[in-house]
């Protein structure tokens, strides 16, 4: 009798798991890479505001709860559509707040880079908010979360430790740290 239960539970979860995936909810790891990212969106807010982002980190923790709560519907409000863009109000891109729901093309997530995905994140995530202008300050949002992953990203880095004065990367060698700190340099100069 426990052997069937227990297959029964079994049954019913990874079938859960295979409907909201294909979907773009539940299990589909675009999905959670996007609440990944949203999450740091949070964090950063709240340890670290970034300059020019007049967004609580409430705010986004809002929002991002009600996605992850989402994800476990029929209905669920972050959805990953086939294709290289989605279309909102005419315009196409690879994601969008429309009508209650962020969409985003799969191929075009999956395709895209670390500052891209962060910037459709950001972009979605503060038009759902109510932001002015929310390209220009997903682009701000982008850019810090950019530089602060430069630490993870870096293949000689050690250790990557935040701090009230922001991250520090701990690298190898001396020659693998400063060039993660031209890097740095270079990317906000750009």
């Amino acid at each position: 009798m426990k052997m069937l239960m227990s297959l029964l539970i079994l049954f019913s979860a990874s079938s859960a798991f295979a409907t909201f995936g294909k979907e773009g909810g539940g299990g589909d790891p675009l999905a959670l890479k996007f609440i990944e990212i949203s999450r740091r969106m949070e964090y950063r807010q709240l340890n670290s505001p970034v300059l020019g982002v007049d967004v609580s980190s409430a705010a986004i923790k809002e929002k991002v709860d009600f996605l992850l709560s989402s994800l476990d519907h029929q209905a669920p409000a972050l959805i990953f559509q086939e294709g290289k863009t989605v279309s909102c109000d005419g315009a196409n891109s690879i994601g969008c707040f429309d009508r209650g729901r962020i969409l985003v093309a799969r191929e075009g997530w999956s395709q895209a880079g670390s500052n891209t995905r962060a910037k459709v994140v950001a972009e979605t995530i503060f038009t759902w908010i109510g932001v002015s202008e929310p390209e220009s300050v997903a682009t701000l949002m982008a850019n810090a979360l950019d530089k602060a992953n430069l630490c993870d990203r870096h293949p000689m880095v050690i250790n990557a430790v935040v701090s009230g004065s922001g991250r520090k990367c701990e690298a190898y060698d001396e020659p693998a740290l400063a060039e993660i700190q031209r890097l740095i340099l270079q990317m906000e100069n750009e």
